[in-house]
């Protein structure tokens, strides 16, 4: 169960997660698979964006993360991601920005971590469905 730990230590809530998939733990686990493939560049992307100067491009990688964070249970990506949305809409300066970026990569990274052990979480899960 070591793997369910982590999961959640990391910022998952499985049951909000489970809630958000209408209790379909197939569901569940094709969005963790899909957070995990889709979302695994997204630090550096927001790195890359910001550096270039678009802020508009950093906003619609935050409010993509936004989305599927959301749908998974994770609500210190999902409110991390808000807050970087906000400021790009807002217009907030280059400093705050590029701190919210670090603030949601702190975030971001042990989850991705944490999904590299995916096929094992997914065992794991559909045996306490059981």
């Amino acid at each position: 169960m070591e793997s369910l730990k982590d999961l959640s230590d990391s910022g998952i809530d499985i049951e909000k997660g489970l809630f958000y998939c209408s209790d379909d733990m197939e569901l569940y686990l094709e969005m963790l698979n899909i957070f995990r493939k889709e979302k695994c560049n997204v630090a550096d992307q927001l790195g890359a964006e910001f550096r270039k100067g678009e802020i508009e491009a950093v906003r619609l990688l935050a409010h993509g993360l936004k989305g599927v964070s959301g749908t998974i249970g994770s609500k210190g990506i999902f409110n991390a991601a808000e807050a970087l949305e906000l400021a790009c809409i807002e217009e907030s300066s280059m400093e705050k920005i590029d701190n919210l970026i670090t603030e949601l990569t702190g975030k971001l990274n042990p989850v991705l971590e944490v999904l590299t052990n995916l096929e094992e979480i997914s065992e794991l899960l559909r045996g306490n469905a059981a």
